[in-house]
C-alpha cells in the first residue's frame, strides 16, 4: 500500500484536535447546551459564567492549564453555573454579545425577563485576577 501523505495528515489533524479540546477538560463541570444551561440557571437562580473558546486557541488553554484548574478559583467558580460554547459552532450567539476574541468570560445573572449581562473578560488573566472578576461579580 503506497504512503498516502492526506489520510496520515487528517489522522494527525483529528488527534490534535481530541486532545486540544480534552486539553479544556478539567475538573469544571461545564455545560456545553447554551439553553439548557440557562434554562438550568434561571430555574436555579444561579449566576451564569459563559466561556467563548475554542480548541485550537492557545490562551483558552493557557485559561484551562493555569488558572480554571487552580483550587481557589475553582471554589469561587462553584458559585456560578459555568457553560462553555464553542465560537465557531456558536457565531449568532457570539455576535449578539458582540464577543470578537476567545477566551472571552460572560457573567450574567437571572432577572424575571430573562438573564443579564453584568461583566465581561476577554484574554488571558492571571489566576489572581481571574478570582477576584468573580468575586466581584459573584456579589454585584
Amino acid at each position: 500500500m503506497p504512503f498516502n501523505r492526506t489520510l496520515v495528515y487528517r489522522a494527525w489533524s483529528g488527534i490534535l484536535l481530541v486532545v486540544a479540546f480534552c486539553a479544556g477538560c478539567s475538573d469544571i463541570n461545564w455545560e456545553r447546551d447554551y439553553d439548557k444551561g440557562m434554562q438550568r440557571a434561571i430555574q436555579q437562580q444561579r449566576r451564569v459564567l459563559l466561556q467563548f473558546y475554542s480548541p485550537m486557541c492557545s490562551d483558552c488553554r493557557r485559561m484551562d492549564d493555569e488558572v480554571l484548574s487552580d483550587p481557589d478559583v475553582q471554589r469561587v467558580l462553584a458559585r456560578y453555573l459555568p457553560i462553555r460554547v464553542d465560537m465557531m459552532f456558536n457565531r449568532r450567539l457570539a455576535e449578539q454579545m458582540n464577543v470578537v476574541l476567545t477566551p472571552t468570560f460572560v457573567v450574567m445573572r437571572p432577572e424575571r425577563t430573562g438573564m443579564n449581562v453584568i461583566a465581561s473578560r476577554s484574554g488571558f488573566s492571571d489566576k489572581e485576577e481571574f478570582r477576584l472578576f468573580l468575586i466581584k461579580n459573584a456579589l454585584y
